[in-house]
């Protein structure tokens, strides 16, 4: 089998139909790009090699890179460097997966300029993931596989996100059964730590780092979504008639530092299983219904740790720190069973003291059941939680279980329309009262 020392030197030989040759490298020996090739006639082909993954030879034969359903993106071309634009080499070793398959990151930082597209049954696997420091202006931020979007890329267009997963039309009921899992998404929104710092958007104006818009079936496992100049994670309708996303499972994610939110949900029958979703300019989590929680994290958020708008979610989870209430319930909701521990949340003095509970209910709601767990723990009603739990509306008709702890000095606060509708379980109220 004859040996080229890269891809360079094989597309510059005449070589024979039927051959099979390997490479020590992309563009040199041992830059992890190697890989074998087999050789056929350009009419034997049948179309024209994309010259990141099969190349055109001197005598015009072609070299078609040889795999067994995986494929590594340094394969096609792409550098990890963090200064090469690696977008459309890392694009053409995704569309070489068209019927599936599985797409290999090592570590390295991968600059893109224009948005990756996924519209088929991958996993994309990186070598590792996490981050180091969010809190810091400049230095290391994360490490391990990281696709970062290259400054001054997204300035124009907004809803337009680092990564798309949608849906191509093939198979049936939007079922493209991607996923993705230990890579680090970088918006490179800003030269700031805060997200509404007046620089936070000094690099790019614009762009979410993962978006599934009218897919089913996507898994993220150990996604990290860090400083975008939008959402961290986006999951909408999309597609002809505007098709639910659903299915969709989002285990133990980070998603840190974004402008608007940490997770923005539309979408139904889906998971978010562990994760962190903190420090963002919006929520944490903002969820239009059909989500089930297991105990995110929501933290340092700007508005709410978790807002809920819309119906049938449930489940648990921890907020704390964020610069309005740890959980809003807004609208007119149905099917809500939460447990929430919401801790030295409301932390923003100059909003008002309904925003600055630990748990806000605001709107027309029916069979909600909150088990709830909320005080200042290190913080006082002057400077975090004014009250652990606000039920707001006069219509509201509602059949709240509250069963557990609103103490530290903080007042359990109902409409006078909602009390008869008010459950009381094991429950601490601290020097306040039921109003």
């Amino acid at each position: 089998m004859k040996v080229f020392e890269n891809k360079a030197a094989l597309a510059a030989a005449s070589l024979k139909e039927g051959q099979i040759v390997t490479t020590k490298g992309y563009y040199t020996a041992g830059d992890g790009g190697g890989a074998t090739y087999l050789i056929k006639t350009a009419a034997a082909f049948g179309g024209t090699p994309d010259g990141y993954g099969d190349h055109t030879l001197a005598n015009g034969n072609v070299a078609v890179l040889q795999h067994s359903g995986s494929v590594n993106v340094k394969q096609f071309g792409a550098t990890g460097d963090g200064v090469t634009d690696d977008t459309v080499a890392i694009q053409a070793a995704v569309d070489s997966l068209s019927s599936g398959g599985g797409l290999y990151f090592p570590n390295g930082v991968y600059g893109v300029s224009n948005t990756l597209h996924i519209d088929q049954p991958i996993s994309i696997l990186g070598e590792s993931a996490g981050f180091e420091q969010i809190f810091q202006d400049a230095g290391t931020l994360f490490k391990g596989a990281v696709i970062e979007l290259i400054t001054g890329s997204f300035t124009t267009t907004s809803n337009k996100p680092i990564v798309n997963f949608t849906y191509n039309g093939a198979g049936s009921e939007q079922r493209v059964n991607a996923s993705m899992k230990n890579i680090v998404i970088h918006g490179n929104r800003g030269t700031t730590q805060s997200p509404v710092h007046a620089n936070a958007l000094a690099n790019n104006t614009y762009g979410h780092g993962i978006r599934i818009s009218g897919a089913r079936y996507i898994t993220l496992e150990n996604v990290y979504t860090l400083r975008c100049a939008e959402d961290g994670i986006r999951v909408q309708s999309g597609g002809t008639g505007a098709v639910s996303s659903n299915n969709i499972v989002i285990l133990n994610c980070a998603s840190l530092g974004n402008a608007d939110d940490g997770l923005d949900f539309a979408g139904g029958d889906s998971f978010v299983i562990g994760g962190q979703f903190g420090y963002n300019g919006g929520d944490g989590v903002a969820c239009d219904g059909g989500l089930t929680l297991t105990n995110p994290r929501c933290w340092d958020n700007f508005t709410y740790g978790c807002r809920v708008t819309g119906d049938d979610v449930s489940g648990s989870l921890v907020t704390y720190d964020n610069q309005r209430s740890g959980l809003l319930l807004s609208g007119n909701l149905r099917r809500i069973n939460l447990s929430v521990q919401a801790q030295d949340n409301g932390k923003d003095t100059g909003q008002t003291n309904d925003t600055r509970s630990g748990v806000l209910v605001s709107g027309v709601s029916t069979g909600c059941n909150l088990i709830i767990n909320s005080e200042n723990k290190h913080e006082t009603p002057t400077t975090g939680q004014v009250r652990g739990l606000t039920i707001s509306n006069a219509a509201c008709d509602i059949n709240y279980l509250i069963d557990g702890d609103v103490s530290d000095g903080m007042t359990l606060v109902s409409d006078a329309s909602t009390k008869s509708g008010l459950q009381a379980q094991n429950l601490t109220v601290g020097d306040g009262a039921l109003e």
